[in-house]
């Protein structure tokens, strides 16, 4: 009860298991199966209550569900291993990686060593029985000292001199190689849409006396560039524009992605803009499919 009132329904995972839910996404495949068809055939009744059940379609959800935290890859290298494994369907931006590929099997190992402890463990992976991956992002970092325990536990059993120095000049060689890339790369740890927003912002600051209208294609402009700026100057409008079904304003700047200022597509370049661009923010995500990476400010005289 305390998770439904505090939480959004897209973080629990336990309302996806009611019956009238499962119902709903049954009978939403039947319909899209029978669709597929030309609407020409359909199941036999028994075939349908094999193909169309229930419980199973529960069963598959719990087990992809379970399966998805213990996802070593994602914890380890989210951005890598994003476009392998996206059982989890967690987005790997403003995911730091939880610890190193090397201390998997320390925690493995630590885990096996300390029999006693299974029980609790299973009572502290109840929790996820009832809440999405999508909040684990926020409360990730409490499990780390659990982690570090069975590393530790490990260590102690093996002792050698040499095995421990060997551990610690990965352990800092890893870590300074993730200091400097999140310190020199820091897009890469950094959610797209954020740092636009943070650019935007700056960009309308900086010229407040202009006609600006910006897109609200990718998120809520309007919204966090009040968050950074307090006020909104009068002469800034928020809309998704589309030069290319309306004619542009003259005399206004447009902030928006590649693919508002010519047909959307592969392979966007500001040499064939409809509007001058007179400036581009660099990204590194597609935050629209075919709308391109960047963020583009263009001119109409």
């Amino acid at each position: 009860m305390y998770l439904q009132k505090t939480l959004p329904k897209d973080y629990l995972f336990l309302p996806k298991l009611k019956p009238a839910n499962l119902a709903f996404e049954i009978n939403e495949r039947q319909k899209i199966d029978f669709l597929a068809t030309g609407k020409t055939f359909i199941l036999p009744p028994v075939i349908r209550k094999i193909t169309y059940n229930k419980p199973m379609l529960a069963l598959d959800k719990i087990l992809r569900h379970f399966v998805s935290f213990i996802d070593f890859e994602q914890m380890t290298a989210p951005l890598e291993s994003y476009e392998i494994v996206k059982l989890s369907g967690l987005s790997p931006k403003g995911n730091f990686p939880m610890f190193f590929i090397w201390e998997v099997p320390l925690i493995i190992y630590g885990i096996f060593i300390n029999k006693k402890l299974l029980p609790f463990i299973v009572i502290l992976l109840i929790p996820i029985f009832a809440a999405e991956k999508k909040l684990f992002t926020q409360t990730a970092l409490l499990t780390l000292p659990v982690f570090l325990y069975w590393e530790i536990q490990v260590l102690e059993k093996i002792k050698p001199k040499h095995l421990l120095m060997v551990t610690a000049i990965l352990f800092i060689v890893f870590v300074i190689h993730y200091y400097i890339t999140f310190y020199t790369k820091p897009l890469m740890y950094k959610s797209p849409e954020n740092y636009y927003y943070q650019e935007i912002a700056k960009w309308v600051n900086k010229n407040e006396d202009k006609k600006i209208i910006v897109t609200t294609m990718f998120g809520p402009t309007e919204k966090m560039t009040k968050y950074y700026l307090s006020e909104i100057p009068s002469n800034v409008s928020f809309q998704p524009f589309d030069l290319n079904k309306e004619l542009p304003q003259k005399n206004t700047y447009y902030i928006g992605l590649p693919g508002q200022f010519l047909r959307h597509g592969k392979n966007l370049t500001a040499d064939r803009s409809l509007v001058p661009v007179i400036e581009i923010i660099k990204g590194e995500d597609e935050l629209v499919f075919e709308y391109g990476e960047n963020l583009w400010i263009g001119y109409q005289k």
